[in-house]
């Protein structure tokens, strides 16, 4: 008779860290360092880090230096257990307008003038556009 000998491994099971980073509204650059939010879901204890132009590791964002453009930023946890996961979100950097209210006039009181004014900004895709 035959003897069937059967054996079982056992693996141990690492629980693997899901992430939420929610998008961020498209900002100008001379709008003030703001603070990303990304949150792991499950509980699980770990470490986190933000990567990107403009952004510091602990999610500190500052338009002015990402600058103008689409800007990809990273939220990396990392697991005690070794396991991690990253989310990604581009932040949409728009040039702050310049306005400018034409030639210097002088206005003698209880009357008027009209201004002939300007105002120019650069969309995040480097087009110029004018407006009257």
């Amino acid at each position: 008779m035959d003897v069937l000998k059967k054996t079982a491994f056992l693996q141990p099971f690492k629980m693997h860290p899901n992430v939420v980073f929610n998008a961020v509204a498209p900002t100008c650059t001379l709008s003030p360092p703001f603070q990303l939010n990304a949150t792991e879901t499950t509980g699980i204890v770990g470490t986190f880090i933000f990567s990107g132009t403009g952004v510091t590791s602990t999610g500190l964002f500052n338009p002015a230096l990402a600058g103008v453009g689409t800007v990809p930023i990273q939220y990396t946890f990392t697991a005690n257990n070794s396991c991690s996961t990253s989310k990604t979100q581009n932040i949409i950097v728009e040039a702050t307008p310049i306005v400018d209210a034409g030639v210097s006039k002088i206005i003698i009181q209880n009357s008027s003038t009209i201004l002939s004014p300007t105002i120019t900004w650069q969309y995040f895709n480097n087009s110029m556009v004018t407006q009257l």
